[in-house]
């Protein structure tokens, strides 16, 4: 949220956040947009019993809540905190504190069709216009590769990158599922790369690569999200999910995403892809995988990597989820690699050049 009050503050709209900014002046109703967490308008008197007020009821010309996809999420898987559940669920009451006809806008950018219905309860939305845009970044080739039986050779090309280019590479995010093999996977880059992990002198701030998690210290955080927007040196990020969660920042710095290992479900694959070219630059989604993987993740991610559907364009399976008429891309090199076809095209070399297709039937410490 701190992003957002600074793009609003740069164009001259004053902007706040409840709990951590001037609580006089946003009750007053000083600040034109006030942003806030579910659990903040939800559980927290202070700011429902502001809503209800005169200034609020008089001058509130809408509610907007981003990322409704995790009303259902946190509502109905059990790793995620009590709190969050409650807060999520109860965002359909703010409707009953606001002035009646007050406008209410829901957003989300990776809801499945099947989703959308379950949302609308969450939130009391059950008459709400539906206004859907296409989630399919057509600059975005996509790929599936069945991991070697090393899994870290996989991760050669980016040394190679790396070393080639330094500070003039697109930034490359790659995201694990566990937190202890985005550590593993960092720790691997790091001795791969030795001194060209640096970019002059050997300080944490010129690192070119970088860790992002929910546990990363906030300085750390913030040297990754400078550098994914082009203002840091960071070029590889190591990641969990912790980065797909940050909402409302346009990453134009990111030309590869590579999913080391599948996710657990369809709507964090899209999340992720979704880094991937924010620019309108070609860009590139590496999807990596072990068939033992894909017992661990839901039914639909299971059936997209292995194709059981059918469909041959690994962009046509994924988006279906997503909306009824996806389309592939012209020609088929700019696609996926499965409608790249016979020809060997050099942009999908660094992914699957040389790795064997052969799998590993032990435990694998990246996983």
């Amino acid at each position: 949220m701190e992003y957002q009050i600074r793009q609003a503050t740069k164009i001259g709209v004053k902007a706040a956040q409840v709990g951590e900014n001037d609580a006089e002046g946003i009750a007053n109703g000083e600040f034109p947009l006030v942003f806030g967490g579910p659990e903040r308008w939800v559980l927290e008197d202070e700011w429902r019993d502001m809503l209800s007020s005169a200034v609020y009821q008089e001058n509130l010309a809408g509610v907007v809540v981003d990322d409704v996809h995790l009303a259902y999420k946190w509502g109905h898987q059990s790793k995620y905190q009590s709190e969050l559940k409650e807060a999520f669920y109860g965002l359909g009451d703010l409707r009953s504190l606001v002035k009646e006809g007050t406008p209410i806008m829901a957003l989300t950018a990776s809801a499945d069709l099947q989703s959308l219905q379950r949302v609308r309860s969450i939130l009391d939305l059950e008459e709400a216009h539906v206004v859907k845009a296409s989630p399919n970044r057509l600059n975005v080739r996509l790929g599936l590769v069945r991991f070697p039986k090393d899994k870290t050779v996989a991760l050669d090309w980016i040394v190679d990158e790396v070393r080639d280019k330094g500070l003039d590479m697109e930034c490359i995010i790659i995201y694990c599922r566990h937190l202890n093999a985005v550590g593993k996977v960092f720790t691997h880059l790091k001795y791969k790369l030795g001194d060209d992990a640096w970019v002059g002198e050997k300080t944490s701030h010129n690192m070119l690569i970088g860790i992002y998690h929910s546990a990363t210290l906030d300085k750390y955080k913030d040297r990754v999200r400078k550098s994914l927007v082009g203002e840091g040196s960071c070029r590889v990020v190591v990641a969990s999910t912790a980065l797909g969660t940050i909402k409302g920042v346009d990453f134009k710095n990111v030309g590869k995403v590579v999913m080391y290992g599948p996710p657990e479900d369809m709507e964090n694959i899209l999340q992720m892809i979704s880094r991937a070219g924010c620019d309108g630059k070609e860009a590139h989604a590496i999807l990596y995988y072990k068939n033992e993987q894909l017992l661990k993740v839901d039914k639909a991610v299971k059936k997209f990597v292995e194709g059981s559907s059918g469909e041959p364009c690994i962009r046509k399976r994924l988006f279906g989820h997503f909306e009824d008429s996806p389309v592939s891309v012209q020609p088929g090199h700019e696609c996926c690699t499965n409608c790249s076809g016979d020809v060997c095209y050099e942009s999908f070399d660094y992914f699957d050049g040389g790795l064997s297709s052969s799998e590993s039937d032990s435990e694998d410490m990246f996983y």
